[in-house]
């Protein structure tokens, strides 16, 4: 459910989700308060107090909303697609990219273990989880990726007509240094700001593989990364 009205309607299966439909709109509705939320009336009186009080609800939402506003053209950008392929490239010629891995994109998007190959034409990516593995030892990464760096880095990398690229994620040969760009035309447009963690597994099961083994963005927890959309 979109600002203005705007639906977006998507198929859910077990390994991805698929947007199928961004083109419904709903007819504009006048309701008195008293009619749409009995409670909301008796404790808020007009709309405006109502709206304000259940935004409060949402530290995340009231913060956003203050900074972005209502951004309308926003979900035209994160439906954007592009002709791009997701690649990793390890330093070390022993490591080998396992199959549990998820792909989520700006749309909402995203593919998970799915034998299918994914389309040619993707959204922005929003956040990779991929695991992979060097002799004995696992490796667990998660990358989210900064929303306007993206956003303004596929718009550069990609502005040609026709244009296809890559995604690529380099892993250093000792699995704690990471270089993300995106690769049209034979030029870079390196990602900096995407934030990365690891998890190292090893069959001794260290206590210290409790916590990450490669950490860049220790001053924010993951789940406390928000996008202006969500």
């Amino acid at each position: 459910m979109l600002p203005k009205g705007h639906v977006w309607l998507y198929v859910d299966g077990i390994g991805r989700r698929e947007l199928v439909c961004d083109t419904l709109v709903g007819r504009e509705v006048n309701v008195p308060l008293q009619d749409f939320d009995e409670d909301g009336f008796r404790y808020r009186k007009t709309l405006d107090a109502f709206c304000e009080g259940r935004l409060r609800d949402y530290t995340w939402a009231e913060e956003n909303f203050k900074r972005n506003g209502l951004s309308d053209g926003l979900w035209d950008t994160y439906k954007t697609k592009f002709n791009y392929e997701i690649e990793f490239k390890f330093e070390d010629e022993k490591a080998a990219l396992g199959t549990d891995y998820l792909y989520r994109f700006l749309t909402g998007e995203f593919w998970h273990r799915d034998n299918k190959p994914m389309p040619s034409l993707l959204p922005r990516v929003r956040e990779i989880q991929a695991g992979w593995k060097v002799g004995t030892t696992i490796y667990n990464g998660k990358f989210y990726f900064d929303e306007d760096e993206i956003i303004k880095g596929y718009a550069e990398a990609f502005k040609a007509k026709g244009a296809s690229g890559k995604l690529v994620i380099e892993v250093s040969k000792y699995n704690n240094w990471f270089t993300i760009y995106l690769l049209v035309s034979g030029k870079k447009y390196p990602l900096t700001k995407t934030k990365i963690h690891v998890f190292r597994i090893t069959p001794q099961h260290l206590k210290e593989e409790k916590w990450p083994f490669y950490n860049n963005h220790p001053d924010i927890y993951s789940g406390d990364i928000h996008y202006i959309g969500e």
